[in-house]
């Protein structure tokens, strides 16, 4: 909830965690009535004023990082501007079969294209992807640590990202490398609303 008392520097701001198809916040605020403290009697009255107008929701139509601005002023015109960010993203619930989800380490074959599935509350289009991903990163067998740079994935042959309507649910085939044998992997999905996606390879 956001709360606007028009008094200087009193404007407060919660930070906000919000999902696509979620319930959006409404904005509430409230003004001094004029009379009481000096700073609130003086002519002009007292006002409230926000990038989304009271007793509205705040947008969360599409994803990635907004923010949101209250700008509260008494009535001997003393102004107060506080500005909140807050990000809206997708509802993903974890990676589908064949995949497991972390702490479990999926072991595969190396060279074997993987179909990596999940979803993300109804289709969002197939620009889902942040710039540069998916990615790969080697880790540790034993510890899950990195050890190396992040490599931008392949897909298999032909194979790009798709959504089956029918069951809501994406589907990227990530094409591994034979030479990875013997060694582990993270692949990252990392989604233009802000958030990454894990799951750990051991391949043989």
């Amino acid at each position: 909830m956001i709360i606007c008392t028009t008094m200087p520097f009193s404007v407060a701001m919660m930070a906000i965690a919000l999902r696509m198809r979620g319930e959006a916040p409404v904005t509430r605020w409230k003004t001094r009535a004029s009379g009481a403290p000096d700073w609130a009697s003086s002519a002009g009255g007292t006002t409230c004023t926000a990038t989304v107008a009271n007793g509205t929701q705040i947008p969360t139509s599409t994803v990635g990082a907004k923010t949101f601005t209250v700008t509260a002023t008494d009535g001997a015109a003393n102004t107060t501007t506080r500005t909140n960010q807050y990000t809206v993203v997708y509802p993903f619930t974890g990676f589908l079969a064949p995949v497991n989800n972390q702490p479990t380490v999926n072991t595969v074959n190396a060279g074997r294209a993987i179909p990596v599935k999940f979803r993300l509350g109804g289709n969002q289009g197939l620009s889902i992807f942040a710039p540069g991903y998916p990615k790969v990163q080697t880790i540790g067998c034993a510890t899950g640590v990195p050890t190396d740079e992040v490599e931008t994935t392949t897909t298999a042959g032909q194979s790009t990202l798709t959504y089956d309507q029918a069951t809501d649910t994406y589907s990227y085939v990530w094409k591994t490398d034979a030479a990875w044998a013997g060694t582990c992997r993270r692949l990252i999905l990392g989604l233009n609303d802000t958030t990454n996606h894990v799951a750990d390879f051991k391949l043989r």
